[in-house]
């Protein structure tokens, strides 16, 4: 649903979510998660993520940011 990405009038500040790529090594999804809510200054609940990666291997996972 392209609904998602923007609303009807296609400016920037229109955009209702974000998508990212967060590499992480040796730290769990969780805590990735929490740091990147923390720095951004945002609830946890307005970022999605499909799963979890391996603690100790160095992965890069896709996530999305909500307003």
């Amino acid at each position: 649903n392209r609904d998602c990405f923007k609303n009807k009038d296609q400016s920037l500040a229109s955009f209702k979510c974000c998508f990212c790529a967060m590499y992480k090594e040796n730290i769990d999804t969780i805590k990735a998660i929490n740091l990147v809510a923390k720095h951004l200054r945002i609830n946890i609940k307005r970022i999605g993520f499909a799963g979890t990666k391996d603690k100790k291997a160095k992965t890069t996972q896709l996530i999305s940011l909500f307003k």
